[in-house]
């Protein structure tokens, strides 16, 4: 199978000997977008075994490059989510059910996140006062 890449499409294409024109024809198997993380059944059952592991080669990468994007914006736009974040708790009715449960959730990702930054060496250090005996 071939794998053709254009723009932000990426076409399917098997290569199939026709006798009677004597020569390989080329058949579309399907497109996919760069930004899709699967593919669709209809695609998927238009595939054979050695293709399928192609095209799952291709989605694993694919993949890994939109987290490694999705993550390095997350990094830049911290901040501003922080921000953001902060306007929407203020502006939330006090104690309701689904506000509890994004704010524990937010604290536990949060916690993760600094220990993150303490790890890369950006967190936060305590200076911590050393008790000394007089």
């Amino acid at each position: 199978m071939q794998i053709r890449q254009r723009g932000n499409t990426i076409t399917l294409i098997r290569n199939q000997y026709d006798k009677t024109i004597g020569r390989g024809r080329s058949i579309t198997l399907g497109c996919l977008s760069t930004t899709d993380r699967h593919a669709s059944p209809d695609l998927l059952g238009k595939l054979n075994e050695e293709e399928l592991k192609q095209l799952e080669e291709l989605l694993t990468q694919q993949r890994r490059v939109l987290d490694g994007e999705a993550r390095n914006r997350a990094a830049k736009w911290l901040a501003t989510y922080i921000r953001l974040a902060t306007e929407f708790y203020l502006a939330s009715p006090p104690k309701t059910p689904e506000l509890s449960s994004m704010a524990r959730e937010a604290r536990d990702q949060w916690s993760k996140l600094l220990a993150a930054m303490v790890t890369a060496g950006v967190g936060r250090t305590r200076k911590r006062r050393s008790k000394t005996l007089s």
